[in-house]
């Protein structure tokens, strides 16, 4: 008894570990797909045994208007019941539903088999959108990279233990028994997501948003309206691809049990499969490449396989290729595309999520079966059922590849969302730096003072006796007369940098001429044997100018061996292209540079930190090369949202970091974000805690 006991307690300290909610879900989606599997044979077999194949366009029409009016229902009732209670509820309540199916069948097999067409239809995929809902709103989207593909690949798993199961009824003739496993499947599918959302619960959202309605949130996020498109058109295509292997299914195999044990066989075929292409394809494809690809594959694969049928059409190749369509389907392109929901925000996602899955899948069942009854009418036969399918196939490709861009602009918009929750972030601008220790000698310079140097212009050589005096108070009383800076002049000023004492009014004179005199400017920041103290100063002055040549400058100082240089141009050049976003920036070398910084030695780093500590004083500390960093990733990628990725970094809200680690992922060059990986992963890039 004891050692039962300490059993279970293990299994439920295991389930407290942070990846217990992975686990968790992994068994709750094992169950959810088993017991689909088990519905879908029932189904098939049920419906085919008591109706002509010639039946299936017009039932699937009619299920598709319930499921599509049941997901509208459902996504009101989402609007308004929390999911951590509602979809435990709901397979509670679909298992008792499928107990009454149960006692109709003994009654009468045919109008059961309406109710469990009908069951199958709408009310599965509804509980299989909630269930992902549930799952979206608790992982964000860089968990969700690794965590999706692990649930979706048990998910699959599931499935063989359910055509096992299916299968091995069918073979003892037991129908009945059949339709009770599936209730209990939903009984421990429901259990298992009461004991998720019992230790896991699903964050609130952090803004209290009017709930959109769905037509407002639709229109809202062009996004969202992709991915029901894509859904629209993946189902019309595999829909017509359905009807035409059941329709030789039955044809070459008969009704009756063998139908049911052919369905059965079929399905465990296709789980095997899917689980092979979970376990050695879907983490790496999802963690390399993000959702896009695998999205894409489903529809490739459609229409290369559609295709090539067209060539040689029969009951093997169209077992194949359904085969293949369903493979796919449940892992590859279900992992990406519950991916591209992460970033969308939860009062949306509760809008329209289900409406999308449901009525954007049966949607295309609709439209798919009144394609063939349509294409029946006219005699048309199963090649051009077929070519149809194709084209849909080529639809969905084309849909699926404008789906990598929207995915990058809605993590945009989510990290806009989420950092309202901190601090604003603070765009940081180089007038507002001050230069360093030693200008705030220029309070000593009184409005009394002031007036008395107030005198007419003297002539430039003159000017330029005062600018090289020796005496400190006739170099200022120069610097506060001078309202015209000439050409002659700005070499010396250039000089005035290098003394504390008059470097602010030299600065200030030369900001006001940085446009003008950008070259001289220019060539003083790239003299390499120019002082150090000149040439940190410079940037902070070529960043108020308008020349071409100032960026371009700046651009070539990101290559100098001095960091506070580099430093200071990156921040400059960000001010620059902020005010003047018509000047054009050398992309290639700014990449460049940033590769070379990627591989600095861990201990460059870490000087560069103590240095930076011990020279400041302000309580607030910040890791100048991490920022420097993102100085230069503001500069190659839109600058808000590595803005606030910086931001997000810098914190423990793990929805925020989430969403802003997959956000650089999906918007760098692989090989960079590798680089970038590294040094998170490894800790070196230790951003300061923001407040929160």
């Amino acid at each position: 008894m004891n050692g039962s006991s300490m059993q279970w307690r293990s299994v439920l300290n295991r389930l407290q570990q942070p990846d217990g909610a992975t686990l968790i879900a992994m068994v709750g989606s094992g169950l959810m797909i088993a017991q689909l599997v088990v519905a879908k044979t029932l189904r098939d077999s049920i419906f085919l045994s008591s109706f002509t194949p010639s039946a299936l366009p017009l039932m699937t029409f009619v299920a598709a208007l319930v499921a599509i009016a049941a997901s509208f229902a459902g996504s009101r009732i989402a609007g308004r019941i929390q999911p951590n209670v509602l979809v435990p509820a709901a397979f509670l309540l679909s298992g008792v539903v499928q107990l009454g199916e149960y006692v109709l069948y003994g009654e009468s097999p045919q109008a059961a088999a309406i109710a469990i067409f009908l069951h199958v239809f709408a009310i599965n995929l509804l509980l299989s959108s909630g269930f992902w809902l549930l799952m979206t709103e608790y992982f964000d989207p860089r968990s969700a990279q690794k965590a999706f593909g692990r649930i979706a690949g048990m998910g699959t798993l599931g499935g063989i233990l359910g055509g096992v199961l299916a299968e091995r009824t069918a073979a003892l003739g037991s129908v009945p028994l059949l339709i009770l496993f599936a209730a209990g499947l939903h009984f421990a599918c429901g259990w298992t997501m009461w004991v998720f959302t019992r230790n896991y619960r699903v964050p609130p959202p952090k803004l209290e948003l009017p709930k959109p309605a769905v037509s407002e949130a639709l229109q809202s996020s062009p996004y969202l309206l992709q991915l029901a498109a894509l859904v629209v058109a993946v189902s019309v295509s595999a829909g017509m691809i359905d009807f035409l292997f059941k329709t030789e299914a039955t044809q070459s195999i008969g009704k009756g049990p063998a139908l049911t044990q052919f369905f059965a066989l079929f399905y465990i075929v296709t789980s095997v499969l899917g689980v092979a292409v979970q376990m050695l394809a879907t983490p790496a494809i999802l963690s390399r490449l993000g959702p896009a690809i695998p999205v894409r594959i489903l529809p490739a694969a459609m229409l290369v396989g559609g295709g090539g049928l067209l060539l040689t059409l029969g009951f093997p190749g169209l077992t194949l290729l359904r085969g293949l369509e369903i493979v796919l389907r449940g892992s590859l392109f279900r992992a990406g595309y519950e991916l591209f929901y992460t970033p969308v925000a939860a009062v949306e996602k509760r809008a329209v999520k289900g409406i999308i899955d449901v009525t954007g899948e049966r949607l295309g069942d609709a439209l798919s079966s009144a394609l063939i009854g349509l294409l029946l009418w006219l005699s048309a036969g199963a090649p051009v059922i077929l070519m149809t399918a194709v084209l849909g196939a080529g639809s969905a490709l084309l849909l699926a590849r404008r789906l990598e861009n929207a995915y990058l602009r809605a993590l945009e918009k989510s990290l806009t969302r989420q950092s309202r929750q901190l601090d604003t972030v603070e765009e940081v601008t180089l007038s507002e730096i001050s230069v360093v220790s030693g200008l705030s000698s220029l309070a000593g310079i009184t409005e009394r003072e002031g007036d008395e140097w107030s005198q007419a212009l003297h002539p430039v050589f003159h000017q330029l006796e005062e600018l090289q005096s020796s005496n400190h108070s006739r170099v200022k009383r120069a610097l506060m007369n001078l309202e015209t800076v000439d050409a002659l002049l700005c070499p010396q000023l250039i000089q005035l940098l290098a003394h504390d004492t008059c470097a602010f009014l030299a600065m200030e004179k030369l900001r006001g001429v940085s446009s003008r005199h950008a070259g001289q400017l220019a060539d003083a920041l790239l003299d390499a044997d120019e002082k150090n103290v000149i040439r940190r100063r410079i940037p902070l002055i070529l960043a108020v100018s308008q020349s071409q040549i100032a960026l371009d400058a700046l651009t070539e100082a990101l290559k100098d061996p001095v960091f506070q240089i580099r430093f200071r141009s990156a921040h400059a050049m960000r001010q620059l292209l902020r005010d003047r976003p018509m000047l054009e920036l050398q992309m290639e070398r700014v990449w460049s540079v940033l590769s070379v910084e990627l591989q600095v030695e861990k201990t460059e780093w870490e000087r560069r930190r103590i240095a930076e500590e011990s020279n400041s004083s302000h309580e607030k500390q910040t890791d100048t090369s991490v920022e420097y960093l993102f100085l230069l990733l503001r500069l190659l990628l839109p600058a808000e949202p590595v803005a606030m990725a910086y931001q997000a970094l810098s914190t423990e809200d793990r929805q925020f970091r989430g969403t802003a680690l997959e956000y650089l992922q999906t918007a760098l060059p692989s090989e960079t974000w590798k680089q970038i990986e590294v040094l998170i992963a490894n800790h070196l890039v230790k951003l300061p805690r923001a407040s929160r």
